[in-house]
Order: C-alpha cells, then sequence, then structure tokens
C-alpha cells in the first residue's frame, strides 16, 4: 500500500503501480466498492477481460466494459500491450492482487497466447504460471455386473498448457512466463517444426528468440512415446530461425545408444541452407534395420543446389542416391538425378549392382527457338518396382526419353520441330524409336499475293486517292494456301510371343498436307457470299503390305519395299446469305425491331478410296469364323506410321436458317442495340448413304 498522504501536495510511491486500490483506513468500503465494480464488470455472455496499460491515477480501476487498465505510468512499465483473458471460471484476488482462471483458460499478450486448464496472473511480480487440472468422470456400472463392474469415478489430467507465438506451438506440463522480460520456463515441453518432434525435461526462454533446452530430444519418428530412433542431448541452446546448438549429442535406435558427437550445430532456417538431412529409422524383415536418407544438402548458389543422401540397410548393404538441380531464369532450367546400390546379402550370397539415371533439361535459346529434353535409363526392368517409393513410378511400366527442339518465325507464320524419342516397354521389352520426327508448318496466306506498290495504290483508291490503283483485289488474289509436312524414322522392336525372339525393322514415312481456299470476290448476284476449299494429302512410304488368299485363319501378309505414293483429297464449299426485315414501331425508347435471316449451305465431297481403281486396297479371300469363304478388303498402308486410309464415300449436304431478332432504342442521346433471342434450324442430306439419307431438323 502507499505511504500516507501529505496536506496538500501527492507524494508519488514506486509500489503504487503494483496495487489494485490505494490503502485507506475503511477496509470494508474497499471490499464493498470492490465487489459492486466487479459484478458491474462481468461480462455475462462468457466474462471476457482486457487488461490495458493507462496513465493517471496510481489506483487500477474496473470499468463496466469489461477492460481492466493497470493504472501504472506506462513510461515505466513495460506492459505495453493489452492482455485479453477468457476462462470458464475466474476468481480475483485483490488483496494479493491476483487473477487465476480455471477451465479452458486463454491469456493472450501481443503475439503470444497460452493456453492452460489453470492460469493464475500475478500482477504484483508481472508473472504467469499456467498447469493442468484434474477432471473426475463419473462412469456407470453394469446393474447386472459384478461388484467390480459398480459405479466408479475416474479422474483425467486435462488442459495441458500450450505456448502459441505465430505458427509455432510449444505443449508443456507447466509453463511460467515474466511479461516485463518476456521469458519463460517449461517443464517437459514438446512441439514439432518442419516434420520433426523436439521436447525438452526444461525449457527457458531465456530471450525473445532463444530457447535453453535440458536434456532435448529430437525425432522424425511419428512414435512420440517410443520412437524407433531419436538424437539426445544435456544441453541445447535454440535461436529461432536460425540454428541449433547441442551438447552431448548420441544417437538412439530405440533405447539403445548407437553413436555419439561431443557437440553439433544445425541451421533451422527456412529456404535454402546447406546442411546434413536427418535420416529415417526402420525394419525390414529381408534387410533388417535401416536408416534412409541420410546425407548432405548442398545449396551451391541462387542458380543450383545438391542432394546426396544413403540408405543404410543392416543386413544387405547401402543404397546412394544424389540429385543435382540448376536453373536461370528466362535461360534454362533442369536437373540431373541418379541412385546407385551396392548391397551384398549374406542370407542368400545375392550381390547387387543396380542403378537408374534421369535427366531433364529446357532451355529457351532465344526469342523463338527453345530445346527441350529428357531421359530415363534403368540397369533392368524392375529397377523401380523394387527401390522406388512413389507409387505412380512403381506403377508405370513404359520408359520415355525425347528431345525436342523447335523454331519459328513470327512473320512468315511458320513453325518447325525436330524430335527424337524412345518408348520402352519394361515388361514386353518392345522398343518404338523416333530417329527422327520431322514437322513443319506454314500459316495460311495468299497464293498470289499483290506487291507492296500495288497495295499502297489500292488502298490510295479506296480512300479516293489516285485512280491508277484498284479498290476491290482481283480474283486471283482470293486464293489462299496453306501447308504441313512430316517425315520420320521410326525403329521397331516386337516380341514375338511364339518363339520369345524379338522382330526388328526400321520403317520411314513421309506427308505433305496442302490446302487451298478460295473466296469469292465480292458477292454473287449481289447477295450471295462463296466460298471452296480443296485438301490435297500426299503420303509417302518405304514399303506396302501385299495379302495371299486362302490363308489357314486369315490372309497372310508380306511386305514389299520400294517408294509408294498415296494422294487423298477432300472438296469442300460453303455459301450464305442474309435477309433483313425492320419495323418501326416509334414506342417510347422503342424506335426500331429487326428480323435478321441467315440461311447457308454447305457440301462436303470425298471418294471412296478403298474402290479398286484408287489401288490403296486389295481384295483377299479368307475364312470366317464357319471356314466359309469371305471377301474382305485390306488396306496396303495400314501401320506404316500415318493414319489408314479412308474408306467410304462422302457427299453431304448441310442447311441452316439462322434467325436473330434485334431492338433498338433511344433514350435521350443514348442509342442502344439489344439482340433479344434467336432462332436456329438446322438439317443434312447425304447423296452418298444408301437409307435415311435426310437428317433429323435441330432447332434451338
Amino acid at each position: 500500500p502507499p505511504g500516507p498522504l501529505r496536506r496538500g501536495k501527492k507524494r508519488p510511491n514506486p509500489k503504487a503501480k503494483h496495487d489494485i486500490f490505494c490503502k485507506i483506513s475503511n477496509w470494508s468500503f474497499i471490499y464493498i466498492t470492490t465487489s459492486l465494480i466487479l459484478l458491474l464488470s462481468i461480462d455475462p455472455a462468457h466474462g471476457q477481460r482486457v487488461v490495458q496499460p493507462q496513465n493517471g491515477d496510481n489506483a487500477n480501476f474496473l470499468r463496466s466494459d469489461s477492460t481492466m487498465r493497470a493504472g501504472a505510468d506506462t513510461s515505466k512499465s513495460d506492459i505495453d500491450a493489452p492482455i485479453t483473458y477468457e476462462a470458464h471460471h475466474k476468481d480475483f484476488d485483490v488483496l494479493n492482487n491476483k487473477l487465476t482462471l480455471i477451465g479452458d483458460a486463454i491469456v493472450t499478450y501481443k503475439s503470444t497466447t497460452i493456453e492452460a486448464g489453470r492460469i493464475e496472473v500475478d500482477w504484483t511480480t508481472r508473472t504467469l504460471t499456467a498447469e493442468a487440472i484434474a477432471e473426475t468422470l463419473a462412469v456407470k456400472g453394469d446393474s447386472l455386473g459384478t461388484a467390480a463392474e459398480a459405479d466408479s469415478v475416474e479422474m483425467h489430467i486435462v488442459g495441458q498448457p500450450v505456448l502459441i507465438e505465430g505458427t509455432d506451438r510449444i505443449v508443456s506440463d507447466r509453463l511460467e512466463y515474466n511479461f516485463d522480460t518476456a521469458k519463460g520456463r517449461m517443464v517437459r515441453g514438446r512441439t514439432d517444426f518442419e516434420g520433426g518432434k523436439y521436447s525438452g525435461e526444461q525449457i527457458k526462454r531465456v530471450a525473445p528468440n532463444v530457447l535453453n533446452v535440458s536434456r532435448g530430444t529430437y525425432t522424425s519418428c511419428d512414435l512420440e512415446a517410443n520412437p524407433h530412433f531419436h538424437f539426445w542431448a544435456r544441453k541445447m541452446k535454440i535461436i529461432v530461425k536460425e540454428r541449433v546448438i547441442a551438447k552431448p549429442i548420441v544417437l538412439y535406435l530405440g533405447k539403445i545408444p548407437l553413436a555419439v558427437l561431443p557437440f553439433g550445430m544445425f541451421p533451422t532456417q527456412s529456404g535454402r541452407r546447406s546442411g546434413l538431412v536427418i535420416p529415417r529409422y526402420g525394419q525390414s524383415a529381408l534387410e533388417g534395420r535401416y536408416l534412409r536418407d541420410f546425407g548432405y544438402y548442398w545449396a551451391i548458389s541462387d542458380y543450383m543446389d545438391a542432394k546426396l543422401t544413403a540408405d543404410f540397410y543392416e543386413r544387405a548393404g547401402w543404397l546412394f542416391k544424389g540429385n543435382f538441380n540448376y536453373a536461370l531464369q528466362y535461360n534454362f532450367r533442369g536437373n540431373v538425378s541418379g541412385s546407385l546400390t551396392r548391397k551384398n546379402f549374406s542370407d542368400t550370397g545375392v550381390k547387387e549392382r543396380r542403378w537408374d539415371l534421369r535427366i531433364n533439361h529446357s532451355q529457351t535459346i532465344d526469342k523463338t527457338s527453345s530445346l527441350n529434353a529428357s531421359g530415363t535409363f534403368i540397369s533392368d526392368n524392375s529397377f523401380y518396382r523394387d527401390f522406388s517409393f512413389n507409387p505412380q513410378q512403381r506403377l508405370s511400366r513404359t520408359l520415355i526419353s525425347q528431345a525436342t527442339y523447335s523454331k519459328r518465325w513470327n512473320k512468315a507464320r511458320a513453325n518447325i520441330s525436330v524430335n527424337v524419342s524412345e518408348n520402352k516397354d519394361l515388361d514386353s521389352g518392345n522398343i518404338i524409336r523416333q530417329l527422327p520426327q520431322v514437322t513443319f508448318y506454314l500459316g495460311e496466306r495468299q497464293l498470289f499475293a499483290p506487291k507492296k506498290d500495288e497495295r499502297k495504290r489500292g488502298l490510295s483508291s479506296s480512300r479516293g486517292g489516285s485512280s491508277g490503283g484498284t479498290a476491290n483485289p482481283r480474283w486471283y488474289e482470293n486464293i489462299y494456301f496453306s501447308y504441313s509436312s512430316r517425315a520420320q524414322s521410326q525403329f521397331r522392336r516386337t516380341l514375338v510371343t511364339t518363339d520369345s525372339t524379338f522382330d526388328e525393322e526400321t520403317r520411314s514415312f513421309a506427308s505433305h498436307d496442302l490446302g487451298l481456299r478460295f473466296n469469292n470476290p465480292g458477292k454473287l448476284f449481289g447477295w450471295l457470299g462463296l466460298s471452296q476449299s480443296v485438301s490435297i494429302d500426299e503420303d509417302w512410304f518405304d514399303r506396302k503390305r501385299v495379302y495371299e488368299d486362302f490363308a489357314e485363319s486369315s490372309a497372310a501378309e508380306q511386305t514389299r519395299k520400294g517408294f509408294y505414293a498415296r494422294h487423298l483429297f477432300r472438296y469442300s464449299a460453303s455459301a450464305n446469305t442474309k435477309l433483313y426485315g425492320t419495323f418501326a414501331p416509334n414506342i417510347g425508347p422503342v424506335k426500331a425491331l429487326r428480323h435478321v435471316v441467315t440461311p447457308s449451305l454447305s457440301f462436303s465431297y470425298q471418294p471412296d478410296f478403298s474402290d479398286p481403281k484408287w489401288g490403296y486396297y486389295q481384295t483377299v479371300q479368307t475364312f470366317d469364323a464357319d471356314s466359309n469363304i469371305v471377301e474382305e478388303q485390306r488396306d496396303i498402308f495400314s501401320f506404316q506410321g500415318g493414319s489408314g486410309t479412308p474408306r467410304g464415300e462422302i457427299a453431304s449436304l448441310s442447311f441452316s436458317v439462322n434467325n436473330l431478332f434485334q431492338m433498338k432504342t433511344l433514350s435521350g442521346d443514348e442509342e442502344k442495340k439489344i439482340d433479344l433471342f434467336s432462332m436456329n434450324l438446322s438439317s443434312g442430306y447425304n447423296f452418298a448413304a444408301d437409307e435415311k439419307k435426310l437428317s433429323g431438323l435441330r432447332t434451338t
């Protein structure tokens, strides 16, 4: 309590800031006043409080807005932020200046939150103590059971203290915290950080970001009570988000000490940092106990890093794994990874020397060209099934290696790509290898483009300039063409199931696709728009198939090498026009209604290339399932790297009528055109069909 007041002058007392009320002679007045203020300030919903410093009187006071302000001078106090607390039950000891929170107690100060079953705050010493509480639970017994199964009472420990700062969360059996110094102590604290579990007999916070741990442990094992392995240190200093310093360090497998180091320092910064990779412990029925992924990560620079790890198996040996990554933004990126196993099984005497190598590289050579390459190589077909822990990699039974170079010419609207690849089936051993595949594409352009000076004269004439040029293009300037080609050399190795041998052959294939499109200049008869196009496809082969009649079950086939060409074409034409009907009611803002009718016709034709006159199909005689002789047509260019030869005539006409209803409104000077609704009708007619030539009518 403060000292006596002298008449006419106040003398400040340094102990006043630690008291809740100034001592006066009438103690009963203090009790009554305190009780009334506490009752008035209780929040009936949850009883939440906010403790907040304030300048002014030396006596603290409680306000009816559930806010408690420490009346001490904040210039001398370290509590410079609100302290919020809540609990199921609160006990405020005015004489001893203590606050006790029981039942799901929560105290928040700045970015620190403390949760516990019981929290006691001593405002005199500015300290907080949190601990768990015992909770009894009545268990109803079986009325027909024995005496041991009668009603009983069980006791549980609940509400273990939890310290939360940002995303960090530490659980302990007892917690002490000082608001002035921001220091604390935890008994048997434990927390999780980046996949690892940390614990300690005592954890002391000696600075805002420094923790001293006594008898600390670390493990990445999922078992919390009895982990398969853990590291133990008698003393440990943790500098948050920087490093951990410990001495001595003992590695335990179960409860058996395996290795010891006099001291160690481990970085804990986030992001890329060089350092040791903590292993994982386990046990295998075939290979015994093991340590996996023990090694070192090396952050070489901002553009590359590497990691080398090893798996040690007690009964077998070693599996070494490496990974190297590199990247330079806007230029290239890639990685090289692989593994090597050296295992000697003492029980069976088997020695394993197996490996794999994976390469990925992508590079931007310049603004118009790039290179991408990837490859996977293994020592045997069952490597990933035996060693990989990636389910997708274990189930994949195909190895793909490829490299692609692409180049484009923006002004010419052309591009080219060169690709080499290999696909290997790990189960059958079949291989398909492209050596190489070249694809070229040239975008659509005018076949007879006018010269630059002619374009300028035509543009000038269209704007009312010189009469020496023509405003409308000539008819042949409306012919457009596009071109694409593909060439490939393919090697195939196929398993022959009858005698388990491989059949190998190399095939070559090339194709040229030329597209021609003609737009009729202007309108026919002044109202009909017409467009026609022809697609011509020429394919080159280095072999064809020849079939023989009357095989045992199907036509026997032979391959005849040489140079063979196939020519395919397709013609299409389309015509359309527009009809307009307008009506001007001039009703309010509605000034006009319009009905737009767009009829169109499209025709496509492609001959039947299975007709004998084209020579692309061979008619053979063979046996059906009932041993009857039947005739079949076989494509002599099937499975040669391109698509099969189309069969069946195409002569189809499609027609449609699109109706669009619009409205124009005028509000002041603002004019709007609104699409009200549309109704479209479409159907078709197939001249080549034997029946049902007319298609159904579709309405939308």
